[in-house]
């Protein structure tokens, strides 16, 4: 939990953070920082940087959750951003010259 220091400089441990890390947005989507980096890349999160520091809102992971989507986009998600399982060839047929 952070810490916050209010306008008259009290500290504040109960107000919820606005900005998360992504190391904390991976915790909340119940998955890997690699994979929040490449949702970011891939923009399915808005993100902001401060200097080198990156942080998502925390109404764009909350956004994220309500579209349906998942970390794992073939398992997760409507079926038009599932990726398409390939096609198993059961019997290859090879011509063969003697």
């Amino acid at each position: 939990m952070r810490t916050f220091i209010a306008h008259d400089g009290a500290m504040d441990a109960t107000a919820p953070t606005k900005l998360l890390t992504v190391n904390e947005v991976a915790a909340t989507l119940g998955c890997g920082r690699t994979l929040v980096y490449e949702l970011l890349g891939r923009r399915e999160l808005n993100h902001i940087k401060i200097g080198r520091l990156t942080r998502v809102p925390r109404s764009e992971v909350d956004r994220y959750v309500e579209r349906g989507l998942s970390c794992n986009p073939g398992r997760g998600g409507p079926p038009e951003q599932r990726r398409r399982q390939p096609e198993r060839l059961t019997a290859l047929t090879l011509p063969f010259s003697e």
